[in-house]
């Protein structure tokens, strides 16, 4: 039997262990996000509703709270967003170990901050005195965007186009690069992750786990790791956090298209390590040409797959290091040519030289195009504070190898295909020391240094039909060569060191008034290899006397050319801080873009020997000045509108032309243009956004002997008058949690030129894209459907226009695609 000491040790552990759980019962923990872009909302407020307790969420959304009554309602808060009341159920399950995740809205009367890196540290974008324009994750999916270059359809001054992945094309401002051979390094920055991708080539493709694409107009070289003359491109991954989430999304529409990715963010380590992986999927036949012949339009198609990892570890409060590696493949690409052959061909024989029905999207090319790629990169990023200041470190290395075969004249008339092979390898390293810039004189500073080994093969093979076309020419009436084919093959390579110093100093002489001033000195050492062989024919020996591939260029050993660019490039600006909604800047910015080479040597049709030298292999470096004026306002918590002014002085632009067989290289000795651009955002109604982008724009050249032809007062390629885009887009939470989303986007962009000549024929018209979405939410944002379409109208324009061989020939944009997709996402 127990005694009284013994039953007073029961209760006292009995009412110890009751209070234990009654207090562990009153504990609530969890995460809150944006239920929009499912981004972490830190700073929120997390309070016992009738009390003064409460907590603030922190870095990651997280908080954890005591409360002091059982039957309390917790409610969370955030300037800009719905005040959110949990339900009882929601409550019980914070108090579960694993707590819960909630997502709050945006109220839909207050226009989001827009935060840019164009200074190296995150921004404000309404603080920052750069044109420039931020595409977030939530423009993304509510437009269904697949690659880089679709994303930047409604940026100011900005054109895309690609026939085929690895060639891409992106003008900022009228300045871009004729990317046909990898010896060109583009005018446009491109950067995933603050790594520089240092050839065009190895940029577009499909998006996976996209944070926000940015871009800054004009030159950007000061503080970007290369210079750039027209601008950057910086795609930003979403990195790794201190939660657990997940992301499941398919997408399925017209052309057979279907696409997969998937996302999970792993906590390994509680506030030390986590892990991100995601992937893609893609598929698609081919949704830009129908060729007519059933065989060969059955390897028209996209076939692509993709993984990136990122693993953040954090030693220390003061500590972040990331690992990141991402591999990609494809496997297939869509082939987008067309054949519009010319009047005289016409002439001479109708149904020889009849043209392609590029209307309805119709293809004759007699090679079946053929693209695989594969990509891959290694990175490892430190962040570390030093006092006040903050040391970043960049290593990376990226990789990628392509091979393509094409049908060069793009006709049924099986004449000359080109069998072309392109690698890189870049390894770069970036130190960065800044510090904050809310210093009265604050800083960047840093070096760079960046090598890349660049290789290319082009095997240009004629066939049977060559030498009846060229017989007129060489006065040969019939030179029919049954079973005839020749082969030139081109093997070129580019090792380039190029070392960089680079500080940006501010000083803010009152509380709005700042100057800041930015210099650059860049070497840049480029050794260049180029060596072309051909097969012979004897058949065409003896009918003509030569060899007919010697017009694809002589055959000659191995040329070694080096050279060495010791530049210097800074940038000053002026800004004053009208009040604290508005902001007036005034920069000048100097850029270049080093020495270029031709990989395509065989730019000589006559028929004696060719030696290559440095007139028809190098291209001279480029050189830009640029005058901006701005003006930043956010009128009211929601109206935004931001305006900007620009002139444009450019020396030696580095041009390329494209002719049938030939490869033509030449410097534009002066080119001259102006600008301006506006963006417009406003919450009309609770909801209801509307966004308004225009640019307009006059380009020219002020100086350009071509050979013997004056193109001066030609209007630069890829420069259209004007872009416009308007986007009109309605969200709305119901009372159950669960959210509707509408947008339309118009993007209209006037005519411009596909070449230097401006020939009429194979230009740009003038198009008015429309692209459509229709999401519905269900609560929290677990799951989203989503109903698309892309060029609604079905609009054809030729995104490129080539003088070929035999007739003109045009890569055709993408036709009106439509789908479904499904995304779920896990807490």
């Amino acid at each position: 039997m127990m005694n009284l000491n013994q039953i007073k040790l029961i209760l006292i552990v009995v009412v110890v262990s009751v209070m234990t759980q009654n207090i562990s019962a009153q504990t609530i923990k969890g995460y809150v996000i944006d239920i929009e872009t499912r981004d972490p909302v830190p700073g929120a407020t997390v309070l016992e509703i009738g009390t003064d307790n409460g907590v603030a969420t922190g870095f990651n959304g997280e908080f954890t709270l005591n409360i002091e009554n059982a039957d309390s309602k917790i409610e969370i808060s955030f300037l800009g967003y719905e005040t959110y009341v949990l339900s009882e159920s929601e409550i019980k399950k914070g108090q579960e170990s694993s707590g819960i995740t909630i997502g709050i809205s945006p109220d839909g009367l207050t226009l989001k901050d827009v935060v840019v890196t164009a200074n190296r540290v995150e921004e404000n974008l309404q603080k920052v005195n750069v044109s420039a324009t931020v595409v977030g994750r939530k423009d993304l999916e509510e437009r269904t965007v697949n690659t880089s270059v679709e994303a930047l359809t409604a940026v100011p001054n900005v054109i895309t186009d690609s026939y085929g992945p690895s060639l891409t094309n992106i003008s900022i401002r009228g300045l871009s690069t004729n990317f046909d051979g990898v010896g060109l390094e583009q005018a446009v920055g491109m950067y995933i992750n603050d790594v520089y991708q240092s050839r065009a080539y190895g940029f577009n493709s499909l998006i996976m786990d996209v944070e926000r694409i940015e871009v800054l107009r004009g030159p950007q070289g000061t503080l970007f790791g290369k210079n750039t003359v027209g601008g950057v491109v910086n795609i930003i991954s979403a990195q790794p956090g201190m939660f657990n989430s997940g992301a499941v999304e398919v997408s399925g529409g017209n052309f057979d298209f279907f696409s997969a990715k998937a996302m999970a963010n792993i906590e390994l380590s509680k506030d030390k390590v986590a892990l991100r992986i995601s992937g893609a999927y893609n598929q698609r036949h081919g949704s830009f040409v129908k060729h007519i012949d059933p065989e060969i339009d059955k390897v028209n198609e996209t076939k692509f797959y993709g993984l990136r990892a990122s693993l953040l570890v954090k030693p220390s409060d003061h500590v972040d290091i990331t690992f990141e590696g991402y591999y990609a493949k494809d496997n297939s690409a869509e082939a987008s040519f067309s054949y519009l052959s010319s009047e005289d061909l016409q002439a001479f024989d109708p149904i020889l030289f009849a043209p392609d029905d590029y209307e309805n999207r119709e293809a004759s090319f007699s090679e079946p195009f053929t693209f695989e790629r594969s990509q891959f990169g290694l990175s490892g990023k430190v962040v570390a504070d030093i006092g006040n200041n903050t040391l970043t470190s960049i290593t990376a290395y990226s990789s990628s190898e392509d091979q393509s075969i094409q049908d060069v004249e793009a006709s049924a008339i099986p004449a000359v295909y080109l069998d072309r092979s392109q690698e890189f390898g870049t390894f770069s390293q970036e130190i960065r020391l800044n510090s904050p810039r809310d210093l009265k004189l604050n800083y960047v500073t840093g070096l760079y240094y960046v090598n890349e080994n660049i290789k290319g093969n082009d095997i240009g093979v004629t066939q049977e039909f060559l030498p009846p076309l060229l017989g007129p020419d060489l006065g040969v009436d019939d030179l029919f060569i049954p079973g005839y084919t020749e082969s030139v093959s081109n093997n070129s390579s580019i090792s380039n060191n190029s070392f960089a110093a680079f500080g940006s100093l501010g000083y803010k002489f009152t509380e709005r008034l700042s100057l800041n001033v930015g210099l650059r000195f860049t070497s840049e050492s480029k050794t260049f290899k180029t060596l072309q062989e051909t097969v012979e024919s004897q058949d065409a020996i003896d009918a003509v006397g030569f060899p007919i591939v010697w017009l694809l260029g002589t055959p000659y050993e191995q040329k070694t050319f080096d050279n060495t660019d010791n530049i210097f490039t800074g940038d000053i600006g002026l800004s004053y801080q009208v009040n604290e909604k508005n902001l007036l800047y005034g920069k000048f910015s100097r850029g270049f873009k080093g020495t270029g080479y031709n990989f395509a040597v065989s730019t000589y049709l006559e028929t004696d020997s060719f030696e290559p030298t440095e007139d028809n292999v190098l291209y001279k470096p480029e050189f830009i000045n640029s005058f901006e004026v701005g003006f930043k306002s956010s009128l009211t918590t929601k109206i935004r509108l931001n305006v900007a002014a620009y002139y444009i002085d450019y020396k030696d632009k580095q041009e390329l032309l494209f002719a049938g067989l030939t490869n033509v290289i030449a410097n534009a000795e002066k080119s001259s243009g102006y600008g301006g651009e506006l963006e417009f955002s406003a919450i009309l109604a609770k909801g209801f956004q509307i966004d308004v982008n225009g640019g307009v724009q006059q380009m020219k050249y002020d100086e350009f002997l071509f050979g013997d032809i004056d193109l001066s007062g030609n209007e630069l390629s890829k420069a259209p008058g004007y872009t416009f885009s308007i986007s009109p887009q309605y969200g709305t939470t119901f009372d159950n949690g669960s959210r509707l989303s509408m947008r339309v986007d118009f993007n209209h962009s006037a005519k411009s030129y596909n070449d230097i000549f401006n020939t009429e024929t194979i230009s740009r018209k003038a198009v008015t894209l429309i692209n459509a979405r229709v999401g519905y939410s269900l609560k929290d944002g677990r799951y989203n459907i989503g109903l698309w379409g892309k060029n609604l109208s079905d609009q054809v324009y030729f995104g490129h226009g080539f003088q070929g061989l035999i007739g003109d020939f045009v890569s055709l944009n993408q036709a009106r695609t439509m789908g479904l997709d499904f995304r779920a996402n896990f807490f």
